[in-house]
């Protein structure tokens, strides 16, 4: 990713600008950026949840759509 300059700066480069620049904001910004990340994070996390909930729910799911499909395959080739 290029920068303002069109270089492109390694991951250490912008983490030392990003740095700079967050030293140089009022406290009241820095909390409000800190509580903004955490928030980002926060949310991250619950859709990793949701999404891991999901995926379960679908398993669990096709899980029973397939005991069933077995149940109804071996009642038909078992006579009664």
């Amino acid at each position: 990713m290029q920068d303002d300059t069109g270089r492109n700066p390694s991951g250490s480069d912008t983490a030392q600008e990003v740095r700079k620049a967050f030293a140089q904001l009022p406290f009241e910004e820095k909390l409000t950026t800190l509580f903004r990340i955490e928030l980002d994070l926060v949310g991250d996390v619950a859709e990793g949840v949701a999404s891991g909930v999901g995926s379960v729910a679908r398993d669990i799911s096709r899980w029973f759509e397939g005991d069933s499909a077995a149940r109804e395959a071996e009642s038909r080739t078992t006579p009664n």
